[in-house]
């Protein structure tokens, strides 16, 4: 029974997460410095948190929390997740935060609460692009595509833009 609420909380993360990842890795492969650099750090970061905290229903502790976050860079990354970790937690806490973490958080908390129905006056003129998106692919009002365009706008884009790789 131990611990069993983080594995669970962990496993929902990497395959919530994983193919957010995989896309983009299939399409133009990763950087060697892509898992360093602030504005993933930002993303990532926050997408774990966001579907560690719905998985557990908020009742991790502070050292789970830190485990989930270790154990799920660990899993996306085939790195040392400790190190990413760390690296997140370090720009999550120092003041002021730098412009491009605070962007990849950002985005993150826009595509995350516009998956469970949310969408926050910040975050609005992004979900009605991706509606137009949808749309346009013929897919109008499924939820899923216009999701599917928000992080192609919010995350895909800007990492196009970072690492001039193509796009998705």
């Amino acid at each position: 029974m131990f611990g069993r609420n983080r594995r669970k909380a962990t496993e929902h993360t990497i395959q919530a997460i994983q193919p957010l990842i995989a896309t983009y890795q299939n399409f133009s492969g990763l950087p060697p410095h892509f898992w360093r650099d602030e504005f993933v750090l930002g993303f990532i970061g926050v997408m774990i948190g966001f579907h560690g905290s719905v998985t557990s229903g908020r009742s991790l502790s502070q050292a789970d929390k830190g485990y989930l976050l270790y154990d799920v860079f660990t899993a996306l990354s085939n790195m040392n997740g400790q190190a990413i970790g760390r690296d997140y937690t370090r720009l999550a806490t120092q003041s002021p935060k730098s412009p491009d973490f605070e962007k990849g958080a950002h985005h993150a908390s826009i595509c995350a609460l516009a998956s469970i129905g949310k969408i926050t006056e910040e975050g609005q003129p992004y979900y009605e692009q991706a509606e137009e998106m949808a749309a346009a692919q013929g897919t109008p009002n499924d939820v899923g595509a216009i999701i599917g365009s928000l992080l192609h706008i919010l995350f895909y884009q800007p990492l196009q833009e970072r690492f001039d790789l193509g796009s998705p």
